[in-house]
């Protein structure tokens, strides 16, 4: 599975670059890229989701038994996928 953010968001929550002002030209590089290709040169069954309702859908066929390896990239917004990691880390440590 890959969650697809269409860039270095990973640059957002570490602490060094996402204080630089250069993060967004430098670090987060935006993209528009897919693993559609990446899928189909390997011979492996691709699936994509860009919303809960085709996510859902999506998953029924995902997750039937197969002999063949499967990927599916599900994309999502670069900010709230961000902003949702940082809450997630806030509520880690609080337990």
């Amino acid at each position: 599975i890959v969650l697809n953010n269409q860039g270095g968001n990973i640059f957002r929550i570490i602490d060094g670059p996402s204080k630089q002002p250069e993060l967004e030209e430098y670090f987060v590089t935006r993209q528009n890229h897919s693993t559609k290709s990446i899928a189909e040169d390997s011979k492996v069954d691709y699936y994509f989701s860009e919303n809960e309702i085709q996510l859902i859908d999506v998953l029924n066929h995902f997750y039937l038994e197969t002999n063949h390896p499967k990927l599916l990239e599900i994309k999502v917004d670069s900010e709230v996928s961000t902003q949702v990691f940082n809450d997630f880390k806030k509520l880690k440590s609080i337990s």
